[in-house]
C-alpha cells in the first residue's frame, strides 16, 4: 500500500523525503523539490494518470464480476472435424484451416516441425506439430529480450532470498546516497581551494 500510494502522489512524497535528507546533506529542502518545475508536474501527471488508470481497471472488473456471476459454464466433448473423439488426446488446432495462408506468409514465418511418422501395418505413437515464428518479432523482440534476461542472470547472485541481505543493500544504497553528495562537495571545495592559491 506504501509503494503504491508513493506511485500515485510522488511529489507529496518526495516533499516528506526533502526534509530529513536536506538535514543530513546540509543542502536546502527547498532545492530539492521545486514544485514549479516540470519534473515536479510530470509526476503528478503519472500519479493521476495512475490512479485514473486502477479506477478503469477496477470498474472494468466490477462490471465483468456483476455480469458473470450468474453465467453457467458448459462443457462438452471435445471438436471434432468429420467425426467426433471421445478421448481427451483427440484434439484439433485451427492450424489445417490457415496452412493455406500460412504457405503464402512462410518466407515471413520461420517455421518449426516436429512428427514422428507413422511406420508399419500397426504403428505405435504418432504426432505432427508446427509452430510458425514471426521473423520480424523474433529478431526486434524476442531476441533482445533473451539477450537482456541473460544479461541480467549475472546478477542474480544478488537475489539470495535473505532478509538481512535486502536490509543491507537498503542501508548500502541509503549510505551512498548521502555520502556521494557529501563527497562531491568535499572534492569540489578541494578544487576551489586549489584554484585560489
Amino acid at each position: 500500500m506504501l509503494i503504491i500510494t508513493i506511485g500515485i502522489f510522488p511529489t507529496a512524497f518526495l516533499k516528506v523525503l526533502s526534509l530529513p535528507v536536506s538535514q543530513l546533506t546540509g543542502i536546502v529542502a527547498t532545492d530539492f523539490i521545486p514544485l514549479e518545475t516540470a519534473i515536479s508536474k510530470t509526476l503528478s501527471q503519472i500519479g493521476f494518470a495512475s490512479l485514473l488508470f486502477m479506477g478503469i481497471a477496477g470498474t472494468l472488473f466490477f462490471i465483468r464480476k456483476k455480469f458473470t456471476t450468474k453465467n453457467l459454464y458448459r462443457y462438452s466433448t471435445t471438436w471434432g472435424c468429420a467425426y467426433t473423439g471421445q478421448a481427451n488426446k483427440m484434439q484439433y488446432t485451427a492450424s489445417s484451416f490457415v496452412r493455406t495462408y500460412r504457405k503464402l506468409a512462410e518466407p515471413l514465418f520461420d517455421v518449426h516441425k516436429f512428427k514422428r511418422d507413422v511406420k508399419g501395418i500397426f504403428p505405435d505413437k504418432a504426432w505432427h506439430e508446427t509452430h510458425p515464428k514471426d521473423k520480424i518479432e523474433e529478431m526486434f523482440i524476442s531476441y533482445p529480450i533473451r539477450q537482456f534476461k541473460h544479461f541480467l542472470n549475472f546478477f542474480s547472485i544478488l537475489q539470495s532470498g535473505k532478509p538481512q541481505m535486502y536490509i543491507l543493500y537498503g542501508a548500502v544504497f541509503i549510505t551512498l546516497l548521502i555520502a556521494v553528495p557529501q563527497v562531491f562537495n568535499l572534492i569540489k571545495t578541494f578544487f576551489e581551494f586549489l584554484n585560489n592559491l
